[in-house]
């Protein structure tokens, strides 16, 4: 089996601002005007890898977003809602995990691989309709979120950056 280096190095993979390691596959060329006069690309895909050490820290997207899971370990959503409630979601092949899940736009969302094996990764791809835009992604930090749901700190305090 290929180690997680080798599936970076072949699919040509670079490290994405949230965590993880990313290459952009596909962007629609027809565009989509939003609501409030922005254009987007009808939709955008990655390849997403993922591993122990390098998580999905929480952010939120204006689009949602549909994870495909494809290869390796299990990962874990983690999803805090607008209304404050906490929603873990597995993703894999296995016994009560998703082969594919949507995370709906609005939703402060990170993901994590629950493993202590420092080898293992999941490879997923992510579609984003509209298509996705740094201006559409906000990355929070510790702070941000622990203002706003202090309930949650835990996993806040697993998954946010300290400072941008």
């Amino acid at each position: 089996m290929k180690t997680k280096e080798e599936w970076i190095e072949e699919l040509a993979l670079e490290p994405h601002v949230e965590g993880g390691y990313f290459r952009q596959t596909y962007k629609a060329i027809e565009t989509v005007e939003l609501p409030e006069g922005r254009i987007r690309s009808l939709s955008t895909s990655i390849l997403f890898l993922l591993t122990n050490q390098n998580p999905s820290h929480f952010h939120l997207l204006s689009s949602d977003e549909i994870w495909y899971y494809h290869f390796g370990h299990a990962l874990t959503v983690h999803m805090i809602h607008p209304n404050g409630t906490y929603e873990a979601v597995e993703i894999g092949p296995g016994e009560g995990q998703k082969l594919q899940f949507t995370v709906p736009a609005g939703v402060v969302f990170g993901s994590t691989i629950e493993s202590e094996n420092e080898e293992d990764f999941a490879i997923v791809s992510c579609s984003v309709t509209p298509g996705f835009e740094y201006e559409d992604f906000i990355l929070y930090t510790q702070d941000e979120l622990l203002e706003k749901y202090p309930e949650h700190e835990e996993i806040i305090r697993r998954l946010s950056v300290v400072s941008k």
